[in-house]
């Protein structure tokens, strides 16, 4: 009888580390789901930024509000942090919304801008302060963000004689 009761107590610790264990092995795999999401969602986040200050005439930013590219042809590029990401907001001249997209990356503060004047046309550093006072600590760190491009660069390719 006192061996059964071994026995069972034995083999209760036992279930017990094994079930402890794949709790936090599921707990594991989530957070590492999620960060790689996000920095998949940083990526494409920071080409079609790159993209859209290339082919842009203008950048501004207003404090504390959205980051906007202006282009050529009258569009707004809005691009706006919450608390679920980076919202990017195309607005024609009519005021019409044509597309929205949303980048999850996370919780972020807000946008810097840096102007340098580098060859013909000014180059852009577009970085994104990290929000560390309303952080969850249970979800992943935002990666750092940085955007190098050259304010309508794609624009003076074109004009370039071949």
């Amino acid at each position: 009888m006192v061996e059964m009761l071994v026995v069972i107590a034995l083999s209760s610790l036992v279930l017990g580390v094994v079930v402890s264990l794949m709790f936090e092995l599921r707990q594991w795999d989530h957070l590492c789901r999620l960060k790689n999401t996000r920095n998949e969602q940083l990526l494409r986040l920071s080409t079609t930024l790159r993209s859209d200050i290339r082919r842009g005439n203008d950048v501004l930013l207003s404090v504390a509000g959205p980051l906007v590219v202006m282009t050529a042809s009258g569009e707004q590029l809005r691009y706006e942090l919450g608390p679920e990401g980076c919202r990017r907001t195309v607005v024609t001249s009519d005021d019409t919304s044509l597309r929205d997209d949303l980048f999850a990356i996370g919780r972020a503060s807000k946008w810097n801008v840096e102007r340098q004047p580098a060859g013909r046309r000014p180059l852009l550093a577009v970085t994104i302060e990290k929000d560390e006072k309303r952080r969850d600590p249970a979800s992943p760190r935002l990666l750092p963000f940085l955007v190098y491009a050259s304010l309508g660069a794609d624009e003076y390719q074109r004009t370039l004689p071949n």
